[in-house]
């Protein structure tokens, strides 16, 4: 039997397929159960007891490691003989169902199976990848596949929201490390190897509140957002001039704007925030020296002017090289798996995968089933012939990537040793 040897057995395509397809009702059940526990950014501690659980019972320990008491982010590493590390990365938080989602198979936290298709918030974004990350692992050692080095999960909380007591916290204390590793966000099956970065900021401007029929004794914090708006939405149609081959422009936008109390009392506070979307070659620091250079003029036409700038996002653009192993063993894998070439895409969204790349180096490109679009959608569904897909090509890049063949390295030089968590 043709196949990469590893700890005695041999594993191709072939086999991968015949040991998912054996386990498919365990697959799809864990799945379900995961889309069953709600775990809206903010709340992901019951999600990470049924993940821990299902961890634990294929003979993995997990840690778990929380920056704030209840937000909880869980880590298991897979350990077999010297040699690189590889690092699944998911989060576990998903949207707020939208209005609507209870009146859909039975509510948005349903994990109902019917038609091929399974149900509930989170399914595409992204559930479906995390769950198969596990899976994966799962059918690996089932099989008696020994790595040649490690395989690290990372499911991670906080996502949504910037990823601050998320990967960002692993990242500071020194717990996301490896070699290479792949993201699970969710692209219907396809390689996500760029993507945009994301600066997204909050304002708020003190004012002083005074009856509307006494204008003059109160400082209006709505007129000078105003002024300070206008310079940031000129700053966005300069940036539109930007054109990017194969990208098109970076963008700036404002989002939000609250302000005032009531109809008849003068603005004392307005809060405003921003979305810039940086394209490859942009760093944070130049957008953000743009924006501030807005802000200063604007000092400069108003000196009573006081505002306070909170950063809600910073992710960077995400580069990986195509020809990097970890690309050529998932394109192959893909392949020899679906029958057919691996698509590219590119992204105009971040993903914790930028923030590893930036702050390790290590490439972690993007694949996962389902798509973002449907993650926001009342009654949202995924396949799940593509969850399974999805499980095949994890397993089977691990099985390729974590060789005992002389000379293999993930990234094509000489074989190699990551350190440990």
């Amino acid at each position: 039997m043709s196949g990469d040897h590893r700890g005695g057995i041999a594993v191709n395509a072939g086999d991968v397929k015949k040991a998912v397809k054996a386990r498919e009702r365990e697959i799809v059940s864990f799945l379900s159960k995961v889309l069953q526990t709600p775990s809206v950014t903010g709340y992901e501690a019951a999600v990470a007891e049924v993940i821990a659980r299902e961890i634990e019972g294929i003979g993995l320990r997990p840690r778990i490691e929380e920056a704030e008491k209840g937000r909880p982010n869980l880590l298991a590493e897979w350990e077999g003989l010297p040699g690189p590390r590889f690092v699944f990365n998911g989060h576990m938080d998903v949207f707020p169902p939208p209005a609507g989602s209870e009146e859909e198979y039975g509510g948005p936290w349903s994990g109902r199976v019917e038609g091929g298709w399974i149900f509930g918030s989170g399914a595409n974004d992204m559930k479906a990848g995390l769950c198969g990350s596990i899976m994966a692992v799962r059918v690996l050692k089932e099989m008696g596949f020994v790595p040649k080095g490690s395989v690290l999960l990372t499911c991670t909380c906080d996502e949504e929201n910037g990823g601050w007591l998320g990967v960002k916290h692993l990242l500071g204390k020194g717990l996301i490390k490896g070699d290479l590793g792949l993201n699970m966000e969710p692209t219907s099956l396809k390689l996500l190897l760029d993507h945009s970065g994301i600066f997204r900021a909050r304002f708020i401007i003190e004012g002083k509140g005074a009856h509307a029929s006494n204008p003059s004794e109160g400082i209006d914090a709505l007129e000078k957002s105003i002024g300070v708006i206008q310079g940031l939405y000129e700053l966005g149609k300069r940036l539109e001039k930007r054109s990017i081959p194969g990208w098109g422009s970076p963008t700036l936008n404002v989002t939000t704007l609250h302000a005032g109390t009531a109809t008849n009392v003068i603005a004392d506070r307005s809060t405003f925030s921003i979305d810039r979307r940086l394209v490859p070659g942009e760093s944070h620091d130049e957008a953000e020296a743009e924006i501030m250079a807005v802000l200063e003029e604007q000092r400069k036409k108003d000196p009573d002017l006081r505002l306070v700038r909170e950063i809600i996002s910073d992710r960077p653009a995400l580069e990986i090289p195509p020809d990097s192993a970890i690309v050529k063993a998932i394109e192959k894998g893909f392949k020899d798996l679906q029958g057919k070439p691996l698509e590219r895409m590119k992204a105009r969204f971040g993903s914790d995968a930028a923030d590893i790349v930036k702050n390790t180096g290590m490439p972690m490109p993007i694949l996962g089933p389902g798509n973002e679009d449907e993650a926001t959608s009342v009654g949202e569904k995924l396949s799940i012939e593509e969850y399974l897909a999805a499980v095949e090509i994890y397993a089977l890049t691990v099985a390729r990537l974590l060789s005992t063949r002389a000379g293999s390295d993930p990234h094509g030089s000489s074989p190699r040793a990551s350190s440990t968590t």
